[in-house]
């Protein structure tokens, strides 16, 4: 993994499901990023985007006031993926 391509990147949204997809964008960038192959790429993007849309849903009950928060971190052997709600 190049040097550049290591740290951290966070991410904040409200609980608006149609904000879901400015989540899934960061989120395919970061994998993108980390340099994960196009099928680890997939399954990374499918996993949180699933995650982000629960904490939307179910976590904050679509709340716009309350927020989801993801956080990225890329490493040179891992990359570490946190999403609160």
């Amino acid at each position: 993994m190049p040097e550049e391509s290591r740290g951290v990147r966070r991410l904040t949204i409200p609980s608006v499901l149609t904000m879901a997809y400015k989540a899934e964008t960061t989120i395919e960038e970061v994998v993108k990023w980390a340099c994960l192959s196009g099928d680890e790429e997939e399954c990374v993007c499918m996993a949180v985007m699933e995650a982000v849309v629960n904490a939307i849903v179910h976590g904050n009950r679509e709340d716009p006031q309350k927020h989801v928060d993801l956080e990225f971190d890329v490493q040179p052997e891992r990359i570490s993926i946190t999403v609160r709600d």
